[in-house]
């Protein structure tokens, strides 16, 4: 399962899964994380790539976004592992939970940050 609120990441991500072949395997959704969060699984894990918030500035839409997330993880504690690959400094006192740094490294020469929610 995959999902994105923005139709042109949505394009693409599709485009990306028929090229993998995964066309039977993954199912797409365009929604928000608190929407698209009713239809995981009990269980699944977690695996994302949250906006950096350079495009955005990281505005009060980039943190009511981060809020959310930490809402939804909040409310769906069955689900995990969490592993979120974050470039926002404030990214862990937004969604108001507790996160581990796995690996600190650059991507296309931003900073980034690997991090594993502990429950």
């Amino acid at each position: 399962m995959a999902s994105d609120s923005d139709p042109r990441a949505i394009s693409a991500l599709t485009h990306n899964i028929h090229e993998a072949g995964l066309d039977e395997s993954v199912r797409i959704l365009q929604a928000d994380v608190a929407d698209a969060a009713r239809d995981v699984p009990v269980g699944a894990a977690i695996v994302t790539n949250v906006p950096y918030g350079h495009g955005t500035e990281g505005g009060r839409e980039l943190h009511d976004s981060y809020r959310r997330f930490g809402d939804v993880l909040r409310a769906r504690e069955d689900l995990g592992p969490v592993v979120v690959l974050s470039g926002h400094r404030d990214f862990i006192a937004d969604t108001g939970l507790k996160w581990q740094e796995v690996a600190g490294f650059r991507n296309r020469g931003l900073p980034v940050r690997l991090l594993r929610l502990v429950r």
